[in-house]
């Protein structure tokens, strides 16, 4: 599977990220949340995965080749339109303020 790299720069750092396998994100959990839309989340990340464990849309990521992070909704009926309080997940707090700077990015 070929994956795009992706850049983002901003005042104190340099991100480098891929799309990553749903499987990698197995032993994240719930970190903390970011407050944004789908829209916005699906125009930094592209397309979502649907429909998967308990989400209808998440994006798994790989951040700097080692930091695996996801983004998704929860037991939600449907893709939030407006603004939703997203859950972040990864192996530790850290990957929260790394997401928010990406998105924002």
């Amino acid at each position: 599977m070929t994956r795009e790299l992706y850049y983002v720069v901003n005042n104190r750092h340099k991100y480098t990220w891929i799309k990553a396998d749903s499987i990698e994100a197995n032993g994240t959990s719930l970190q903390g949340y970011i407050r944004t839309t789908y829209n916005k989340l699906r125009t930094r990340f592209k397309e979502s995965a649907y429909d998967v464990d308990k989400s209808r849309s998440q994006w798994t990521i790989k951040v700097d080749g080692n930091i695996i992070i996801t983004v998704y909704d929860f037991i939600s009926f449907s893709e939030p339109d407006e603004l939703y309080d997203w859950h972040v997940g990864g192996k530790d707090k850290s990957v929260v303020d790394i997401i928010k700077e990406i998105h924002n990015g």
